[in-house]
C-alpha cells in the first residue's frame, strides 16, 4: 500500500489519524440517535455502512481517496460498540491503550523472522 499510493512520512500519518476525526465528533450524537431510534436498526445501518465503505476502500487510487475513505470509515464505525454507563470509566482508557500495544505486538510478529515468541 505504501509503494501504490506513495505514503511515506506524514501522509502516512495523516491516513491513520483521520479516522479519529468523525469517530471522536459523531460518538455522542450516534449515541444520542441509538437512544431515539431502535438499536437494532441503528447498529444494522451502521454495520452495513461499515460495509459498504470497507468495499469501496479496495478501489482507492490515490493519497486523496484513502484519506477520503478513511475519514468515511470513521463515520460508520461510530457507535458500534455500546458502553454501559456504570462500566465507561474503566472501558474507554482500555480500548484507546490497547491500540499502540497491539501494533507493537503486530510489528513483532511481522517481523520477528520465525522467532517463537513466548506469551
Amino acid at each position: 500500500m505504501q509503494e501504490d499510493l506513495k505514503l511515506e512520512g506524514i501522509k502516512y500519518n495523516m491516513v491513520v489519524m483521520i479516522f479519529f476525526i468523525p469517530y471522536g465528533l459523531l460518538e455522542v450524537p450516534s449515541n444520542i440517535v441509538l437512544k431515539m431510534v431502535r438499536p437494532s436498526l441503528w447498529i444494522s445501518f451502521l454495520i452495513v455502512s461499515w460495509g459498504i465503505v470497507m468495499s469501496l476502500m479496495s478501489i482507492v487510487q490515490n493519497y486523496g481517496g484513502l484519506l477520503t475513505a478513511r475519514f468515511f470509515l470513521g463515520v460508520a464505525e461510530v457507535s458500534t460498540i455500546r458502553t454501559p454507563p456504570k462500566s465507561i470509566h474503566l472501558r474507554k482508557p482500555a480500548c484507546i491503550l490497547t491500540n499502540p500495544v497491539g501494533g507493537h505486538v503486530s510489528r513483532a510478529v511481522i517481523y520477528s523472522d520465525n522467532v517463537v515468541l513466548a506469551l
